[in-house]
């Protein structure tokens, strides 16, 4: 026999059929987590890219070269989706 004492997020009991369901609704969720923040952030490494490309014209850089940083954002759909395991 097991009982289940949980809540969801509208304060409801769950059953122990949705508790168990949780965990792989949860990883699901994730996957559309991170492609709505690469979504977010791929401006963001475009900018800097930019920039950095145009401070090349300078003997001094004015900033930090800082695209190194995002590098890792990508902005295929299906690759985010696929992905298992992020940085």
């Amino acid at each position: 026999m097991t009982m289940t004492i949980m809540q969801g997020l509208n304060k409801q009991p769950l059953t122990t059929e949705e508790a168990l369901a949780l965990p792989g609704l949860h990883d699901q969720a994730v996957r559309y987590a991170v492609l709505h923040l690469m979504n977010i952030l791929s401006p963001i490494r475009d900018l800097i890219s930019e920039l950095s490309r145009l401070a090349y014209g300078f003997d001094v850089a004015p900033f930090p070269q800082m695209q190194e940083f995002l590098e890792w954002i990508y902005d295929d759909r299906q690759y985010v989706l696929r992905k298992r395991k992020w940085p």
